[in-house]
């Protein structure tokens, strides 16, 4: 894993990204809200990036409200700091079950790429967060 970087932020890091799974499993959004930036911005598959935390309570609150997910990070594959600006690249794996508890479609091979800003206490928020699925192949027509 390619680590660049002071290791007390690289250990921050990995922090976030444990956090991130922590309180997205937990069904608490205002804890995982807690970790992004006022003026984050979301890309998760298939809908127009979402930005400011306002817009992502509101388009993640129904996952919230709606959902039991089980968020696994399975392997972290970069985490680089340069100054203020953090870095983490992993795959994972996310569960969902319904309110009935039947398992629905979730994400069985995916990957994000995360920036983070160091704010003046020299704590990090997620200023980008990008993920997306490796299950579905996108084929475009030949020419």
């Amino acid at each position: 894993m390619p680590l660049k970087g002071p290791e007390m932020d690289i250990v921050a890091l990995k922090g976030m990204l444990d956090d991130y799974a922590r309180h997205f499993n937990s069904g608490n959004i205002e804890e995982w809200l807690s970790l992004w930036n006022r003026n984050g911005v979301h890309m998760m598959h298939s809908v127009p990036a979402i930005v400011g935390i306002d817009e992502i309570r509101i388009e993640m609150e129904p996952i919230f409200r709606n959902y039991t997910v089980e968020l696994t990070i399975n392997e972290i594959l970069d985490v680089i700091v340069d100054h203020d600006i953090g870095l983490t690249r992993c795959n994972y794996t996310l569960k969902m079950k319904n309110s009935k508890g039947k398992r629905v479609p979730g994400i069985p091979d995916g990957k994000t790429l995360t920036i983070y800003e160091r704010q003046p206490d020299g704590s990090w928020e997620i200023t980008y967060d990008c993920s997306n699925s490796n299950s579905r192949r996108i084929s475009f027509p030949s020419k």
